[in-house]
């Protein structure tokens, strides 16, 4: 299930105002967390709540079945419609533009960051298998990064630095779990993959609010396919319109 992000895939509703949200729930079949993105939200009712995806009537669950179930469950037919980020490039690098030891000493070397808001450009249907690696920048902590619109897999971590000759031979592709939200280990890596096939901006963010205000999210752009059936859809009538803040 894929989510609207502010000054990503729409603007922030206004003070005072509403907006609907229809979505396609397909391929999903556990507890999902509604929620806003803005953590001082999150101490609020506006915070987020459970949406409990029951089993289609006569289909068994994909895990042993539960002790208790609770009443629960949505469904509906309408696709969640997203739409393009304007002002963002796809230079978004496929590596880090300076590789150094990520997970050694604490690093104090200046790594030239630069400001910017590069995203990924991914052509649409393409595998993508992506390596998220802890840093030692200040200190080594664990991440828990959730990548919106997808399920992914699980093919591989470990404590240190990823080393793409060896590692990818241990990857796991019998068993594999299946998540929308995996946590890097405290100075290690975890490489998951998943196919682009759900056009639009994709946000992908570590899940510690504080860390996502400062800058530990990115988004992929995943291209149209070739038909109507596989491209994005046009905004919705009531999709919150572009406006300026102003100060007296």
């Amino acid at each position: 299930m894929a989510g609207q992000m502010d000054l990503i895939t729409q603007c922030p509703i206004k003070t005072g105002h509403s907006d609907t949200y229809n979505i396609a729930i397909t391929g999903q079949r556990w507890t999902l967390w509604w929620h806003a993105h803005i953590f001082w939200l999150r101490a609020t009712v506006y915070g987020g709540g459970a949406i409990v995806i029951m089993p289609k009537q006569g289909a068994g669950f994909p895990f042993p079945q539960p002790y208790r179930e609770e009443n629960g469950g949505i469904s509906t037919s309408k696709r969640l419609i997203t739409s393009t980020p304007r002002g963002y490039l796809p230079d978004f690098p496929d590596s880090p533009p300076i590789p150094f030891n990520y997970t050694g000493a604490p690093l104090t070397a200046n790594l030239a960051t630069k400001l910017g808001t590069g995203l990924n450009k991914i052509v649409f249907i393409s595998t993508v298998e992506l390596v998220l690696q802890d840093t030692n920048l200040l200190t080594v902590e664990s991440h828990p990064f959730h990548l919106h619109g997808y399920n992914f897999i699980v093919v591989g971590a470990g404590i240190g630095n990823f080393d793409p000759k060896k590692d990818p031979a241990k990857f796991n592709l019998v068993d594999l779990p299946e998540r929308n939200t995996v946590g890097v280990p405290t100075g290690g890596r975890t490489a998951i993959r998943f196919r682009a096939d759900n056009p639009g901006a994709l946000f992908m963010h570590c899940h510690l609010e504080l860390h996502t205000s400062r800058g530990l999210k990115t988004a992929f752009v995943v291209e149209n396919g070739k038909d109507s059936d596989h491209s994005v859809l046009p905004p919705p009538t009531d999709l919150p319109p572009s406006f300026r803040l102003t100060s007296s």
